[in-house]
């Protein structure tokens, strides 16, 4: 629900470590292409530090809709804090104040996710991911990560497309590669301690604008 954005106070961190983890299922060699895959192509930013997921996946959304924005600028509008993250209040805030129209969520659905991408809308989204990387936390169940009872981990994406199997992600901690997580197992990663002690299931930020998005063919002077 839209009114989620007044009454939640709340930020939401990186996973510790997600800025150098090393590609893991997710990032399987899946192509656009592949039956049923449409993406949301939107420009792939990858994180600066292990707490500006939320800078990074925002300044790919506003890429998309035609705005460009050094991480380092975004980050000063934002004011990510390195243990809790970035607060996503400012994130639809900044985005607003640019045009875009923001719809905040939480207990958001995979059908109501599914019917955003399928409107040509990006949707970021705070999950719990690469709980795998040197530095990670989280409660492990015969040597993995037991992400529906993780809230350690938490990570902004921005959900991009999906077909019968995954939903996919640009994810600030990879560079230069699309990544996916399985639909079966996206609703108990989808959660984030977005503050001590305060606890959200599926947030999700919805991004739109009437002005048609940038072409990711487009062929850019060098001036």
């Amino acid at each position: 629900m839209i009114g989620a954005l007044a009454t939640l106070a709340l930020s939401a961190a990186c996973a510790e470590g997600a800025g150098g983890g090393k590609p893991g299922p997710a990032s399987r060699g899946l192509r656009e292409g592949r039956k049923g895959l449409k993406l949301i192509r939107v420009p792939k930013t990858r994180q600066a530090t292990d707490y500006t997921c939320g800078v990074a996946a925002l300044q790919s959304v506003l890429g998309w809709f035609g705005m460009d924005l050094r991480e380092d600028e975004l980050a000063k509008e934002l004011k990510p804090d390195p243990q809790e993250g970035t607060d996503f209040r400012r994130m639809a805030k900044a985005a607003e104040a640019r045009g875009l129209a923001v719809s905040v969520r939480k207990d958001a659905t995979l059908s109501e996710l599914r019917a955003a991408l399928d409107q040509g809308k990006p949707a970021i989204l705070s999950v719990q991911a690469w709980a795998g990387s040197p530095g990670a936390e989280g409660p492990r169940a015969g040597g993995k990560v037991d992400y529906a009872v993780d809230w350690k981990n938490g990570h902004y994406v921005v959900a991009i497309g999906y077909d019968a199997k995954d939903f996919y992600f640009m994810d600030p901690s990879l560079l230069g590669h699309y990544g996916a997580i399985p639909a079966a197992e996206l609703p108990a990663r989808w959660h984030d301690e977005e503050s001590p002690g305060e606890r959200i299931q599926h947030l999700m930020l919805v991004f739109s604008k009437k002005a048609p998005p940038r072409d990711p063919e487009a062929i850019v002077p060098i001036e």
